[in-house]
């Protein structure tokens, strides 16, 4: 269809059952199918597993999406 993906993971620990350790692993598989990613340092610093918010987003840009924003303020 020509349309881009764009994945928020909106992360809200309550609604894993599994914790961390599984919305780590299913947004990484998520991030594979998006052509662009949004999200703030905490989230980054989850799905990667970095505590820099700059190495955070380039590990996440290598697992998929074109385009990685995080907001700031």
């Amino acid at each position: 269809l020509g349309l881009a993906v764009c994945v928020n993971p909106n992360f809200r620990a309550d609604a894993w059952k599994g914790g961390e350790a599984e919305a780590r692993a299913v947004l990484r598989d998520a991030l594979a199918f998006g052509d662009v990613a949004i999200m703030n340092d905490m989230e980054a610093r989850l799905i990667s597993g970095l505590d820099d918010p700059s190495a955070a987003l380039r590990a996440i840009a290598a697992l998929g999406p074109a385009v990685v924003v995080a907001p700031r303020g």
